[in-house]
């Protein structure tokens, strides 16, 4: 939803973004990042535009986990693989 500073002219901007978990949708300086209406899609909606278009799909399924680098340049989600099993973590130059 947008809104004035106030709260008044509410209106709504995604129409049917995938679940209502906050976890499912990632804010960036130029749009909105999200899991589409079945989370089999993930979309970006632009500011500018005032649309949403299909980015990548998104197969398998996901409950939590949607984020945006700083510059906009990567997504990292979260998928959930059968049968479920350990999860695995990469993570470089760690302090």
């Amino acid at each position: 939803m947008r809104a004035a500073p106030d709260g008044s002219g509410e209106t709504k901007v995604i129409d049917g973004a995938g679940a209502p978990v906050n976890d499912l949708f990632a804010l960036a300086h130029d749009g909105i990042y999200y899991r589409g209406i079945q989370a089999r899609e993930l979309r970006f909606f632009s500011y500018a535009t005032g649309q949403s278009r299909i980015i990548a799909p998104a197969p398998k399924s996901s409950r939590l986990g949607l984020s945006v680098s700083p510059d906009g340049h990567w997504l990292i989600y979260t998928q959930l693989d059968s049968p479920p099993g350990s999860d695995l973590m990469l993570v470089e130059n760690f302090h």
